[in-house]
């Protein structure tokens, strides 16, 4: 018995409750109502006693709020799909990759055509190739270009459908040219290295050079970009060598200035070293 009257009791409860609720739902505009929520309620009602006019007017309610529903998703989706046609520009370059994602997702959100979000989503791939093209495409502050990166979005963009970009075109000459250039430096660099080593003067004079050729091979040096601590080491030994060549040559036009002079000196040396070897030149026999 007291199980009967507590469940009529709650049967009592959830029909005051459920009936409130209903009434909150019509109150709503028919676009806002939560038509699940209100068929569970309307479930609820039947099963406990809610009078049959009060569930009929939910089932007109929910029907009223299903096709206003409808009806709204239908406006959002023309105004998404409207959306999507002007975010997907004829030319790829002037499309907006947020525009276009903002439209992609107000398409999925109102359930529009599948086909249309997948041809925006072919377009948005479109658009985020041009995009890395187009960086590729741009030197750095050095006005040089990472060539492979260049090719890799040249090839990415064709895979996706993209017609041949004529400025990634003259950018990918260009960057080969400019590699190639660098190839070019690399080896004459190489080779003013080489050269200035071999005009090095030798620890012990092996080899013969002359500050001449020491002078030419550090000029090639400078031009080719060889590394400065080498280049100032030969600039060290091309003084040394030019102060030496100067001194010689002082004492080479002093001979030539006084010719007597230098004839006296070289017998006296001549004969002071014959008097070294021989201190007594006339023996008595």
């Amino acid at each position: 018995m007291r199980e009967a009257l507590e469940l009529e009791q709650q049967l009592a409860e959830q029909k005051v409750t459920t009936r409130e609720k209903l009434k909150h739902m019509e109150s709503l505009p028919a676009a806002d109502v939560d038509t699940i929520a209100l068929a569970a309620l309307i479930a609820t009602a039947e099963a406990s006693g809610v009078e049959p006019g009060e569930v009929n007017k939910a089932r007109i309610l929910l029907a009223r709020a299903k096709a206003a529903q409808e009806v709204k998703r239908q406006r959002e989706e023309v105004a998404a799909l409207e959306a999507l046609r002007l975010a997907t520009a004829p030319e790829v370059g002037s499309i907006s990759r947020a525009q276009l994602e903002a439209a992609l997702a107000a398409c999925r959100a109102c359930s529009a055509p599948a086909h249309e979000v997948e041809a925006g989503q072919a377009r948005l791939v479109q658009v985020i190739k041009w995009q890395a093209l187009s960086a590729a495409s741009t030197p750095n502050a050095e006005g040089e270009w990472d060539l492979a990166a260049l090719r890799e979005a040249i090839d990415a963009a064709s895979a996706v459908g993209l017609p041949p970009s004529a400025d990634a075109q003259a950018a990918l000459q260009r960057a080969e040219e400019a590699a190639k250039e660098r190839v070019v430096r690399q080896k004459m660099r190489r080779e003013a290295e080489k050269n200035l080593n071999a005009a090095m003067p030798s620890l012990f004079g092996m080899n013969k050079t002359d500050a001449t050729k020491l002078g030419k091979a550090v000029d090639i040096a400078k031009a080719n970009g060889v590394d400065a601590k080498l280049i100032a080491a030969a600039e060290a030994k091309l003084l040394h060598m030019r102060a030496e060549a100067e001194a010689k040559a002082k004492v080479e036009a002093e001979k030539l200035a006084h010719p007597a002079l230098t004839l006296y000196l070289t017998r006296t040396r001549t004969r002071t070293l014959t008097l070294t070897l021989n201190p007594n030149p006339n023996p008595k026999p």
